[in-house]
């Protein structure tokens, strides 16, 4: 029968290489962070949702002015209609 090592009988030596970094958790590593734009509350660069207020954040605040599209298609829409009843 095999005999079982004790644990007093295990090498003391840190030889394993675990695949983790051993710098985890450091108090010294800097995090990106951001301001979100709707609550103002400081939040990771990556966050999807701000924790704070909930507010998914897509990245598209600037481009129409976060308003959705279906608002600016039908507006350019109606503009569209208004100027062709007002030309006859």
């Amino acid at each position: 029968m095999p005999k079982y090592r004790s644990q007093n009988d295990w090498d003391d030596e840190d030889d394993f290489d675990d695949g983790y970094d051993d710098d985890y958790g450091d108090d010294d590593a800097e995090v990106d962070t951001k301001v979100c734009p709707y609550c103002r509350a400081e939040i990771y660069e990556e966050a999807e949702e701000c924790p704070e207020c909930g507010n998914y954040l897509t990245g598209r605040e600037g481009a129409a002015g976060g308003k959705p599209m279906w608002i600016v298609v039908t507006v350019i829409v109606l503009a569209g209609v208004l100027l062709i009843y007002a030309i006859r």
